[in-house]
């Protein structure tokens, strides 16, 4: 937790020194649509079981609303095989939304900090409830975080990299939340002025 924090401070620090440096000639689009790659080191159950790593693919939308703050959503799936000795998977979907807030460094960079909030939905797995176990589960889940895009020509960026604390509170007969650190990177399609 104590590297992640580390992390989470030079990223924000990072967004600081940018925002000091600023061109004011620089501007955002009105909206990105992007398409990644993400690949999430998780810690389901630190007592039962290693740190594991999910990869999958995420899709996000910001819609840029006054002076850098806008609100972003994500969808996002991940999965992961035998992630225990008895040979279990795990698959994530999760849904989120919430503020972003990003500050143009000249023309070509754009650091963005921001908070998603929403959903998980855990499968091809077992998860403990009472009674037994069910093979899905569903439960709160936050990123926090931020990243760098890196202009390109005609109307695309390249999402140089976004690191995000990743909880979420799923059932795993341990403490019931799961704190997670992913990075994404990928391609983004910028439209409007």
């Amino acid at each position: 937790m104590n590297k992640l924090t580390v992390l989470l401070g030079i990223v924000v620090l990072f967004a600081m020194v940018a925002v000091a440096q600023t061109d004011k000639t620089a501007s955002l689009p009105k909206g990105e649509i992007s398409f990644n790659y993400v690949n999430t080191r998780a810690d389901f159950a630190p007592s039962e079981a290693p740190a594991f790593h999910l990869q999958g693919m995420s899709m996000d939308g910001v819609i840029n609303l006054y002076h850098g703050l806008g609100l972003a959503g994500e969808l996002a799936g991940e999965h992961a095989g035998q992630i225990s000795s008895a040979g279990e998977s795990l698959s994530l979907f999760s849904y989120m939304a919430g503020p972003r807030y990003s500050h143009p460094v000249g023309d070509r960079f754009t650091p963005y900090v921001q908070g998603l909030f929403g959903r998980v939905h855990g499968f091809d797995s077992m998860f403990p409830e009472a009674g037994g176990t069910a093979p899905s589960a569903n439960a709160f889940a936050m990123a926090l975080g931020g990243g760098l895009e890196v202009r390109l020509p005609h109307h695309l960026s390249l999402k140089a990299l976004q690191a995000d604390y990743f909880k979420t509170d799923l059932p795993n007969d341990y403490a019931n939340h799961q704190n997670n650190f992913r990075l994404t990177t990928g391609i983004v399609f910028r439209f409007g002025k």
